[in-house]
């Protein structure tokens, strides 16, 4: 049997199962598979795809004109239960898929689309239960999957969600067991607690933060392995002690990183911090043990409270100008960190920040700091040289306690200035020194 089926650029006709394209020269009407049932919508002026009829085909074409008319939507149950075919194509005119259009298909493993797809509406429990539907390319003109449309389609590994989309309905991809890839864009604006109900385990997620909530509301994330957020603002504890997780890619357009983000993450190795993110929040990334490798962007002003804490392969790290304060604990136990480039816009290095960092030799702090405080580099003993600019006013209690190879330490200020500073408690207590200052050396 042949048939004759077009796209908007090559005809494409199919000979005793061979597959010929040819571009042609003349206007042709596309009638698609035979047998199909059509009929005539409420306009007068186009068709809907109504039924199987008594199409046999294992390749179903919908036609692109009947009659002379048309063809712009497949109806509401069309094909529902039929098992008989096992791949479908919808030409470019179709602008809907009615509801349950394809419900319990269950030999359907492909539908293809055209190339320039007007398709706006995929309806209620379209792809319901086609359980041999392995992946869909939804058209970029759809703007919203109502629910269940793809529910129960338990070979569903992967789904691209186009960009002009704004909702993701209730129910959608429910118990999509196999369903482990999805990108999501940003134009989506509104989703459900039951969209991923009773999906596996998410492995690569491409979306936007708003989506995080959604995506692991009933769904494990044990086995996810690369992360990419587009936008938005990342949640305390998104992806806390998902041990697998190998890839992060925060876009530009990312705000800020929440609490224990990604507290835990063992398998993280490197990540790079754009300029749009203001702020790291707590423990946002302790105990991410084989991390060696952080870029943050100029833009992060706060890097909070044990952000990199027992990090602890991390060699090197550079902090932007924009960053005005160490806080407590940030690299504290970071073992390995051999080098820190401090911006221009710290003011203060705050309790524990750098305590025992035993990697660390060298430390030029930048002018403009004006507090060490308590205990901020105790412990890291292999720390040999010191630059300590003369805006220091306040070291505190035990800020280099523990530094015993700290040999060379030069103050950026007069001897005068050097005694004038704040001085806690042992604050270079273990510490045999003798501090440089401009204008002559002192005992510390």
């Amino acid at each position: 049997m042949s048939q004759l089926y077009a796209g908007t650029k090559k005809l494409k006709i199919i000979l005793d199962g061979k597959i010929y394209k040819i571009t042609p020269s003349w206007t042709v009407c596309i009638y698609g598979s035979k047998g199909l049932s059509y009929t005539l919508n409420d306009d007068k002026v186009s068709y809907s795809c109504t039924g199987i009829g008594t199409c046999t085909d294992t390749d179903i074409y919908i036609a692109e004109v009947f009659n002379g008319l048309p063809v712009t939507s497949i109806g509401y149950e069309a094909f529902k239960e039929c098992s008989g075919f096992a791949r479908v194509v919808i030409p470019d005119c179709v602008t809907g898929i009615g509801k349950y259009a394809f419900y319990k298909c269950s030999s359907l493993t492909s539908v293809t689309f055209g190339e320039s797809s007007q398709l706006t509406s995929i309806g209620y429990g379209a792809f319901d239960y086609c359980s041999s539907l392995t992946s869909i390319e939804i058209p970029n003109g759809v703007t919203n999957i109502d629910g269940w449309t793809f529910a129960n389609c338990s070979g569903l590994t992967s789904v691209v969600i186009p960009n002009r989309v704004a909702s993701i309905s209730f129910n959608v991809f429910q118990d999509c067991s196999s369903l482990t890839e999805i990108v999501i864009p940003d134009s989506v604006t509104s989703f459900d607690n039951t969209t991923f109900q009773g999906c596996g385990s998410w492995i690569n997620i491409a979306c936007p933060a708003k989506a995080l909530r959604y995506l692991f509301f009933t769904v494990k994330k044990t086995a996810l392995q690369t992360v990419v957020i587009n936008s938005g603002s990342i949640e305390d504890e998104a992806f806390e002690d998902c041990l697998t997780l190998k890839n992060v890619l925060l876009s530009n357009g990312v705000t800020t990183i929440g609490n224990y983000a990604f507290n835990g993450c063992r398998g993280l190795v490197s990540v790079e911090i754009p300029g749009s993110v203001t702020s790291i929040g707590r423990y946002a990334f302790k105990e991410c043990s084989n991390l060696t490798s952080v870029t943050i962007g100029e833009g992060v002003k706060t890097i909070d409270n044990g952000a990199f804490s027992t990090c602890s392969r991390l060699t090197s790290i550079k902090l932007p100008n924009s960053v005005t304060s160490i806080e407590p604990n940030t690299f504290k136990r970071c073992q390995k960190l051999e080098e820190i480039v401090m911006g221009n816009g710290v003011t203060k290095i705050g309790n524990y920040a750098f305590q025992y960092c035993d990697s660390l030799k060298t430390i030029d702090i930048p002018a403009g700091v004006q507090s060490i405080e308590q205990s901020a580099f105790y412990e890291c003993y292999n720390l040999n040289n010191i630059i300590i600019p003369s805006s220091v006013t306040k070291i505190s209690q035990h800020a280099f306690k523990g530094c015993r190879r700290l040999t060379n330490i030069t103050f950026t200020g007069t001897i005068q200035q050097w005694k004038a500073i704040s001085r806690g408690t042992g604050c270079f207590q273990e510490v045999a020194a003798s501090v440089q200052c401009t204008d002559g050396q002192v005992e510390i």
